[in-house]
């Protein structure tokens, strides 16, 4: 008898109420949904909030929405899951040669040993300790989880012993059989002796999580025993296979199995509830982190929510298209099934006798006790238990919604194009829209004033006058026209409307008339069905879940908190019925396509449920979960693109949760929400980035309240790969060549400064010697006129004195014009014309004639195409060549003599040869040797100096002195032609 009894006990926790007595509601995942193998041999949830589960097929991971299969070598039985210090996940395979396989996030990692006989007999894991009993050899083995080596081995005398457990009063505990009173006995493995607690009868110990407790079966009783210290918790009376009794010695709830047949025992209420498990042939419970209770079996895993929601057979109440209280009674139907009428506790269903060609639709009004309700061809009444139809057939349309509006009296129904109203005397007319604004059915109707309706179409938003009978769009209000429309709506407390359409939840501000889009990123499904609870929820009805909203935090602080319920956290309905939710004083209603399911407004709270964010892996590479969040990731050197991918988790999901981040140093505010879970940014500079990241789902608060994460990773280049290197160097080029400018500036400026010293000094020597005349010439000039007044020849004093004049103004102008022309300029003195150097040159010839009368004589001969007006050379040239001829040759040969000047081109430049006849260069030097003199001329000297400077500064001058064949001396100038 016993042994037909498989008996599973879980897990021992506190647990919130879930209501009555009934079959608690479940879903299930299998293979269709990610499992790697149907048959689940254990469950883990992992301090991230991961659920794990080993199969016969391998290991699979949930994130809330997902199953991840993780690939292994060998598809080998994976039959128990643990989590070390690390965070890694253990895994142990069975079978003769059984191996632990470790994931870390990074890599999967097997044991180089092998667990003999590995199975749940011989296999207990303590916190980072796995023990294993080996059959064969009669050791007990330890090994470390964390660097999976072996730790430590003891002989035992035991060796065909199971392994029952870890406890931490009595180290592990090994069972065995007394062969001689054939009773099961524990082994104290600290002690070295046997623990009699049992009573006489078979022993049988299920693992629940993190432990084992203790079984014994004791005629129709169950006794459990306690972990660590095998005191009795529990007693439970079976008859017939079935639990019948809880006893409790503690104040814990208890989930445990008999005979295919799931049971918890709520320790608060005394009571005995019955789980509606699939297939129950595995001893594997877990209560997640939200109190959801998880089971596997050998058809996948099933979830029991924690839930306050009813969800009623699905046989019974499904596909509901109208649900209405109604005369003590509700008034179900669909389109296929009519109108039915519902009471509860017991269930009874009756039909309600319609028009054979009616179909029930979505809209009811109540008017006078009586309930009207939307049909394709009738709108049936009822009242008092009586049915009416009232034909509409003669409007050609079907009407799909309907209003009551209390200041007319009038039943108003939303048809094709138009409205459909009833009088208080069952008189139909029909309105179409005659002006063109709408061409669709009028799907949600309410009242906006004493006057108007708000009509809604899946398109369309317009007001309709009841007294003119037309129609105005609305549809100018919604930023575009495709978010345009309201297939369902409700006037909340404070006169304002809440429209559902295919494109999310829209609030309309009646008094500002405007529309405002709320929570475009969350709410996408469209919403069938808008009510308002207490003034302080609205409850949505969309195609996949109940979304409750909290309208106090709407109008106080103006943001959006929303709950949302799935199948997931306990609701089970899907295909909310279009505007058919219905509150009726404490119990929420909502009919769906699936099931009728209720709740109690008052469990209705917006308590987030836990979710979070992880960073995955970085350039594909996966990142090790025990990797810690203060740590450094480094890139390789020179890598400076960076995509990191993340992992979220929340059971609560309906959809995926939208991720949030921003880099710091790169981005200035937070991104916009995506529901991408990777991101990527290129051409970073070196530098350490702490990038956050924080997660919204579909149940949220306040911004604060978003789950947030930190992630750092560093970026290492050489310094060339910099992205702003080019820029860096551009700007050190910029500046290196400023600097270089400048000093090159600096230096030429100083060679310019130098240079115009130096062209200055030079310009002063040639002033210099320009400047020096002959003082003995001056003297004997000033005396020849001096004589020439004395002896009373005062015309040619006169005249010579003139002349005198001329040559001193025409010198000294040649001075000033030199001088400032160094001055202004830099330049060297301004050559002159030739005509005016000869000019001056006459002059002085005059004067050395009047001085030696007859014994000098002189020619000056220029060749034809030469403009003595258009040739320039440096002024006061060619009169100390001249003076020098005639001092000393032609003075000294006491007889007249001749200066012959002549000037001819020569190639193309000017020669110019001064002739005398005088007693030449050698008798010359002979005779100043002989008689020197006071005065010594220095005018061929200085006419040497003044050409070797102006060499110096550009010019082009030769000069040459030899004697002549015929007699005296030759002197040839050569010099440029044409300059000014």
């Amino acid at each position: 008898m016993f042994t037909r009894i498989q008996i599973l006990v879980l897990l021992c926790l506190f647990l919130n109420s879930f209501g009555n007595a009934q079959i608690l509601p479940s879903a299930q995942y299998t293979t269709h949904d990610g499992l790697p193998q149907i048959q689940v041999m254990d469950l883990l949830q992992d301090k991230n909030g991961f659920l794990w589960a080993a199969t016969k097929g391998g290991i699979a991971r949930f994130d809330g929405s997902n199953w991840v299969d993780f690939k292994l070598e060998s598809q080998a039985v994976t039959s128990q899951l643990a989590e070390n210090s690390l965070g890694e996940i253990i895994a142990i395979t069975e079978g003769d040669f059984g191996q632990i396989i470790k994931l870390n996030g990074s890599q999967i990692q097997y044991s180089d040993f092998n667990l003999h006989k590995a199975s749940s007999y011989n296999l207990v894991i303590e916190k980072d300790t796995l023990f294993n009993v080996d059959f064969v050899n009669a050791t007990l083995n330890a090994y470390d989880l964390r660097t999976l080596t072996q730790i430590g081995e003891q002989e035992i005398n035991l060796s065909e012993d199971r392994l029952s457990h870890y406890s931490q009063k009595y180290g592990l505990i090994l069972k065995r059989k007394n062969p001689e009173t054939g009773k099961h006995e524990l082994y104290d493995l600290k002690g070295n002796q046997y623990l009699e607690i049992f009573s006489p009868g078979s022993i049988l110990y299920c693992r629940t999580i993190n432990q084992k407790n203790i079984w014994s079966r004791r005629g129709d009783y169950l006794d459990v025993y306690g972990p660590d210290e095998f005191e009795k918790q529990y007693e439970i009376l079976i008859k017939n296979d079935e639990a019948k009794e809880v006893r409790a010695f503690v104040d814990r709830d208890l989930y445990f199995n008999i005979k295919e047949r799931n049971y918890r025992f709520r320790a608060s209420t005394n009571s005995l509830e019955e789980l509606n498990q699939m297939n129950p042939t595995r001893n594997i419970f877990l209560l997640d982190k939200e109190e959801n209770l998880w089971n596997s079996s050998e058809n996948g895993i099933q979830i029991f929510p924690k839930t306050n929601f009813t969800n009623f057979n699905s046989k019974a109440l499904n596909d509901a298209w109208v649900f209405k209280a109604f005369e003590g009674r509700y008034i179900y139907g669909n389109f296929s099934a009519g109108l039915k009428a519902i009471k509860f506790d017991p269930l009874e269903i009756k039909p309600i006798q319609i028009e054979r060609n009616n179909r029930i639709y979505n809209g009811t009004a109540e008017r006078d006790g009586a309930l009207y309700i939307a049909g394709s061809s009738h709108v049936t009444k009822l009242k008092n238990g009586f049915v009416k139809s009232i034909d509409i057939r003669k409007t050609n349309t079907q009407v799909l919604s309907a209003y009551f509006h209390p200041m007319n009296k009038q039943i108003y129904f939303g048809g094709l194009n138009g409205v459909v109203e009833i009088d208080p005397y069952d008189k139909v007319n029909f309105y179409p829209d005659k002006d063109g604004q709408f061409n669709r059915f009028i799907v949600s109707m309410h009242g906006l004033n004493e006057t108007k309706l708000l009509c809604g179409t899946y398109e369309d938003l317009l007001i309709y006058d009841v007294e003119s009978k037309k129609f105005k769009s609305l549809n100018h209000l919604f930023p575009k026209k495709a978010l345009a429309g309201a297939i369902s709506m409700v006037k909340d407390h404070k006169g304002n409307f809440w429209l559902g359409n295919k494109s999310g939840l829209w609030f309309y501000n009646v008094s500002d008339d405007f529309v405002k889009h709320i929570d475009e990123g969350h709410i996408v499904n469209p919403i069938y069905s808008i009510i308002e609870i207490k003034n302080e929820m609205l409850a949505l009805g969309t195609s996949k879940e109940l979304i409750i909203l909290d309208l106090k935090a709407h109008y106080t602080s103006d943001k959006t908190v929303l709950k949302t319920f799935n199948h997931r956290n306990g609701y089970f309905g899907q295909e909310v019925a279009q505007n058919s939710l219905l509150l009726e004083g404490e119990t929420l209603w909502v009919p769906t396509a699936t099931k009728l399911v209720s709740v109690d407004v008052n469990s209705l709270d917006f308590t987030i449920d836990s979710s979070d964010v992880f960073p995955h892996s970085v350039n594909d590479s996966l990142l090790a979960w025990d990797d810690s969040i203060d740590e450094v990731f480094e890139l390789p050197k020179g890598v400076n693109n960076v995509e990191i991918k993340f992992s979220t988790v929340g059971f609560n999901q309906p959809k995926s949760s939208l991720l949030q981040y921003r880099l710091s140093d790169v981005d200035e505010k937070w991104s916009d929400w995506t529901d991408e879970k990777e991101v990527s940014y290129n051409n970073l500079s070196s530098d350490i980035y702490l990038l956050r990241t924080r997660l919204k789902t579909s149940s949220f608060g306040q911004e604060d309240e978003y789950p947030e994460k930190e992630f750092r990773f560093k970026v290492n280049l050489p310094f060339y790969r910099e992205p702003d290197f080019l820029n860096s160097l551009s700007f050190f080029l910029i500046v290196l060549g400023g600097i270089l400018a400048y000093l090159f500036y600096t230096t030429w400026r100083e060679s310019v400064d130098k240079e115009k010293l130096e062209r200055q000094f030079k310009l002063l020597q040639v002033q210099t010697l320009q400047s020096q005349l002959n003082p003995h010439f001056l003297f004997n000039v000033l005396g020849t006129i001096q004589s020439l007044v004395l002896s009373g020849d005062t015309n040619n004093a006169n005249k010579y004195l003139v002349a005198f004049s001329k040559m001193m103004r025409k010198y000294l102008d040649y001075n000033i014009d030199a001088y400032e022309s160094m001055e202004d300029r830099g330049e060297k003195p301004q050559n002159i014309r030739l005509a005016d150097e000869l000019e001056v040159l006459e002059i002085y010839l005059s004067f050395e004639k009047l001085k030696l009368e007859e014994g000098l004589s002189y020619e000056i001969n220029i060749e034809d195409g030469i403009d003595k007006r258009s040739v320039y050379i440096p002024p006061m040239l060619l009169q100390p060549i001249v003076e020098n001829a005639i001092e000393h040759g032609i003075i000294p040969k006491e007889k007249p003599g001749q200066i012959i000047i002549q000037i001819s081109s020569f190639e193309d430049r000017i020669k110019i040869e001064i002739q005398d006849d005088g007693i030449g260069i050698s008798a010359s030097v002979k005779l100043q040797k002989e008689q020197p003199r006071k005065y010594k001329s220095r005018g061929l000297q200085l006419i040497r100096d003044r050409i070797k400077i102006l060499n110096s500064m550009g010019d082009r001058l030769e000069i040459s002195i030899r004697d002549n064949p015929k007699g005296g001396t030759i002197t040839t100038l050569i010099l440029d032609s044409a300059k000014s």
